[in-house]
């Protein structure tokens, strides 16, 4: 069964792993996003995952100023 969660700084590399992985919405310069990108989303409580099986096999975030997901 899937489980949802806020991320943690721990779940950065499946994050990265996640983001680079996708076949749609492909970043044009991987650059963009970066760790310490995420770790602020982080920080901020932007960032959820689901995980399976106790590995995380997804993510959402937020933008807080525009609401953008």
């Amino acid at each position: 069964m899937a489980e949802t969660r806020r991320a943690t700084v721990q779940d950065i590399p499946r994050l990265m792993e996640i983001r680079f992985a996708v076949q749609e919405n492909r970043l044009s310069d991987p650059n963009s996003v970066t760790g310490a990108d995420c770790e602020d989303f982080i920080q901020r409580g932007l960032f959820r995952v689901v995980e399976e099986r106790g590995r995380v096999a997804g993510f959402s975030a937020a933008e807080d100023p525009d609401g953008t997901i």
